[in-house]
């Protein structure tokens, strides 16, 4: 049979120990990369913490390090002299070819872009036409 004071003792313990002292984090972001800076001692100053983490990202960063995966990320974090991949331009739309007008319907033909056929615009064929 289990004794009530076990019970009680282990559920209120008695600290024997030092507590953990309080502390302050700040998370933010420095050219894409995650810092996070933890300032424990009361007494301590955390511009240095933050100052340090800035050159060591900047280190980082001319050691190729990147700060994600997502190439689009990492371009918008980077200096432009620094981008990694360029964004791919759009390609401009071609002209349009005249293919000429249904012979059933007259609507406009236009181009399958996947067979490379020439169909009606309308799509005649469907209704029957």
């Amino acid at each position: 049979m289990i004794d009530p004071k076990d019970v009680e003792q282990s559920l209120n313990p008695t600290h024997t120990g030092q507590e953990s002292p309080q502390s302050q984090s700040v998370v933010a972001y420095y050219k894409g990369f995650s810092v996070t800076v933890t300032k424990r001692d009361p007494n301590a100053k955390i511009k240095p913490l933050i100052d340090d983490a800035m050159v060591e990202i900047d280190y980082m960063i001319e050691q190729g390090f990147l700060p994600s995966w997502n190439t689009e990320t990492n371009n918008a974090h980077l200096s432009p002299e620094k981008t990694i991949i360029s964004h791919p331009t759009t390609p401009q739309a071609q002209p349009s070819e005249d293919l000429g007008f249904c012979k059933k319907c007259g609507a406009k033909n236009v181009r399958n872009p996947k067979t490379d056929k020439i169909f009606c615009k309308d799509k005649c064929w469907l209704k029957g036409n």
